[in-house]
């Protein structure tokens, strides 16, 4: 036996519909996060003289994460209803004038997610094992 290492005895396991909460929790924080990023707009260029109104910020949401089997999705998008601009602003066909002006993009998002998902699922985890355990 290594020092230091205490084998401990395996204790009850969390239950599926308590672990698919937690990670539906951490999918929900990770994308609340995405969104407010892509919700938060540059510093305007020094001389702009267009007064923004906020519509492009308030397109942005997600939906509640789903739980479907052994998934659990969530869509963050911006409704092209209420910005119909935004492809052009900050999606799959944004202008190099956009991107030189430091709008992030669905890119910008993806890395986000890429960044906090993993950590966010991990702790989910732990805390429903701890919840379990105590």
């Amino acid at each position: 036996m290594r020092r230091g290492f205490k084998p401990r005895k395996p204790g009850p396991l969390p239950s599926r519909s308590v672990i698919m909460a937690h990670l539906a929790g951490a999918l929900r924080d990770v994308a609340a996060e995405g969104v407010r990023q892509m919700a938060e707009y540059p510093q305007a260029p020094p001389g702009q003289v267009y007064v923004r109104t906020g519509t492009l910020k308030r397109s942005w949401s997600f939906d509640k994460p789903r739980v479907e089997g052994n998934r659990i999705t969530s869509e963050i998008g911006s409704n092209a209803s209420i910005a119909p601009y935004n492809e052009q602003v900050q999606g799959e066909r944004q202008k190099p004038f956009f991107r030189a002006r430091n709008w992030r993009n669905i890119e910008d998002l993806q890395k986000v997610i890429d960044e906090k998902l993993p950590a966010a699922a991990q702790k989910a985890m732990d805390d429903a094992f701890k919840l379990t355990r105590s």
